[in-house]
């Protein structure tokens, strides 16, 4: 798929406002020109689980866009009733090279104040312009919110180019996510959710 807008533009939906989106996956290439971006959906409120995306994932603000952006491999912002479990995002992520302060990229989340648990990210994430970045997520903590909770989840350190990220995300290398190794290296429930392949874990 090819999505392009303004303002909440999500690869499945806008805004996710306290629903359950289960058993997705979104391929292609989503972009807003302002805002929040997020390959699956721009912001959630609600429950997402086993999902994957893949593709580009990538905010293009005009230099007269009022307020900082919120871009992520599976959601722009993650609020503070949101669930994301059992997720993963090969999505390349980038944030926008506007200077305008506050912006907001992660593999997986841009900003984030709920629940995330057993999700993984693998795609190159880069920064725009004043952005905090992370190989997971972008910002932990909304400054209406208190900060949110991160369980069992990981980044691929060569692959997002990134060494670090907000919350307790872990760091890894790709030889220690990939094949066997996962199971060593990754807290998940390979036994009924994921299963290891030659390359990274997939959902069953």
């Amino acid at each position: 798929i090819t999505v392009i807008g303004e303002a909440a533009v999500g690869g499945l939906v806008g805004e996710n406002n306290g629903g359950t989106i289960r058993n997705a996956r979104v391929f292609g290439d989503v972009t807003s020109t302002r805002g929040a971006v997020g390959g699956l959906a721009a912001t959630n409120s609600g429950v997402i689980q086993n999902v994957e995306t893949s593709g580009d994932v990538t905010d293009v603000d005009p230099t007269d866009a009022p307020s900082s952006t919120f871009v992520g491999g599976i959601v722009g912002v993650a609020e503070s009733n949101s669930t994301i479990q059992n997720a993963t995002s090969s999505s390349n992520v980038k944030g926008s090279t506007v200077d305008r302060g506050g912006n907001k990229v992660g593999g997986l989340v841009g900003q984030n104040s709920g629940v995330i648990r057993e999700t993984f990210a693998a795609g190159s994430v880069s920064r725009g312009a004043d952005s905090t970045i992370g190989g997971l997520v972008g910002d932990n903590e909304d400054p209406l919110s208190d900060a949110g909770t991160i369980e069992d989840s990981y980044f691929d350190k060569q692959k997002t180019g990134q060494a670090t990220s907000a919350g307790s995300a872990t760091p890894l290398t790709t030889t220690e996510m990939q094949g066997q190794a996962a199971t060593e290296n990754m807290r998940f429930d390979f036994d009924n959710t994921w299963t290891t392949t030659s390359e990274y874990p997939a959902l069953r």
